[in-house]
């Protein structure tokens, strides 16, 4: 539980800090802003609360990146697989902290 909640929060950062950075270099700057605050703040709320809804909307984010990567337009076939590859890693983070709890109920 304990690796896969520093994971997330790490993904989570890694995330909000590439879209703020994002917000300079594409066409729609307001869509990086927007996903910036997005990320930046269900981290902070996890961190803080360690909440589930905070873990479900994370992982909502990063099957939308991970979704969204191959498509990306003129950027290098590294960043593609780097936004994929981040997204499937906070994918599986965001389930293993979802799915924690239920396995220390069930063996009880």
């Amino acid at each position: 539980m304990r690796n896969a909640r520093i994971s997330l929060i790490l993904l989570g950062l890694t995330f909000g800090i590439w879209e703020a950075t994002d917000i300079f270099t594409i066409d729609v700057p307001a869509v990086a802003a927007v996903f910036a605050a997005l990320f930046l703040a269900c981290t902070a709320w996890f961190w803080r609360r360690d909440s589930a809804r905070a873990a479900t909307a994370l992982l909502v984010l990063f099957a939308f990146e991970a979704a969204v990567a191959p498509s990306l337009k003129h950027v290098m076939t590294v960043t593609k697989v780097a936004a994929f590859s981040l997204g499937v890693a906070g994918i599986l983070a965001a389930l293993a902290v979802l799915a924690t709890p239920v396995r220390k109920w069930a063996t009880r």
